[in-house]
């Protein structure tokens, strides 16, 4: 009796143990037909002087046809946000390296992106081109990010659920900037943000030193002059994460307001600055 008890505590327990394995060791579904997926896919990220960042994917694939290659993404408008970093660009052409010499891969221009790049050490974006959805996500390991990239083919179709990133971009703004006590203050001048919206000159000022040409300030209320008459604090125009940086040959700027992202980069002139200025949003 003893025997046989112990014999069925034994196949309960082996009955128990082997469904507890199953349970650890179920098999991923596959994925479905429409959807190409790459493992540790390694992205290098470098920041550039005008307040882009440049994506370089080592080894990458879009699908299973296409030779792995180091695609650049370069000069990827980036926004600080709260500590982590917003990356946004209505196109962005790869360029790979072809007999030696870097060049634009036009045929997988990535359209929509939007990205981020976040304190904890993770990295994502996505985008949308002719292969369909491009995405990635990733974790910091050293000095680059190691993830999946996944291309879900449309059948056709552009996705629904890549968010559309608008660009609005003014050539030849012109601003000034000054520093005193360590803070500074950026004019903008002739600016609309909107079609038919007056022209007005945009104050920022008093951002405080960051590091030795760089400023920034969580929140700025903007001063606003149209017409020529004094400036007058405009709330409803109030600016987050406001960074630039200034030195006798550039300045750039970014920030967030109401309409989006503003992205200012300009060379010195005798006046000032002169630059290229765009707002970007997404549109979900």
């Amino acid at each position: 009796m003893k025997k046989f008890q112990l014999l069925s505590l034994f196949m309960a327990i082996t009955l128990f143990a082997a469904c507890s394995d199953d349970d650890n060791n179920t098999p991923t579904p596959p994925l479905p037909d429409n959807v190409y997926q790459v493992e540790g896919t390694v992205c290098e990220i470098t920041d550039n002087s005008d307040a882009t960042v440049t994506i370089i994917m080592k080894a990458a694939k879009f699908a299973s046809k296409m030779p792995a290659m180091d695609i650049y993404l370069p000069n990827i408008p980036c926004f600080v946000e709260g500590g982590n970093k917003q990356l946004l660009a209505h196109t962005v052409i790869p360029e790979v390296m072809f007999g030696g010499i870097m060049g634009p891969y036009e045929n997988y221009t990535i359209n929509n992106f939007s990205g981020r790049i976040t304190t904890e050490g993770e990295l994502a974006f996505q985008g949308f081109m002719h292969l369909g959805k491009i995405e990635f996500k990733g974790n910091k390991e050293g000095n680059a990010y190691k993830g999946t990239t996944t291309t879900t083919y449309p059948d056709g179709e552009a996705p629904t659920d890549v968010p559309v990133v608008d660009a609005q971009v003014y050539e030849n703004t012109t601003s000034t900037a000054t520093v005193e006590e360590n803070k500074a203050t950026v004019t903008l001048n002739n600016i609309s943000f909107a079609q038919g919206m007056p022209a007005m000159n945009i104050r920022i000022a008093d951002i405080p030193q960051a590091d030795d040409n760089s400023y920034y300030s969580p929140v700025v209320i903007p001063t606003v002059s149209m017409r020529g008459s004094e400036y007058t604090p405009m709330e409803r125009y109030t600016m987050t994460d406001v960074a630039c940086n200034i030195t006798d040959e550039s300045l750039q700027l970014t920030l967030k307001f109401p309409m989006g992202y503003l992205r200012y980069t300009a060379t010195a002139t005798a006046e000032g600055y002169t630059g290229t200025m765009s707002f970007t949003k997404i549109t979900e």
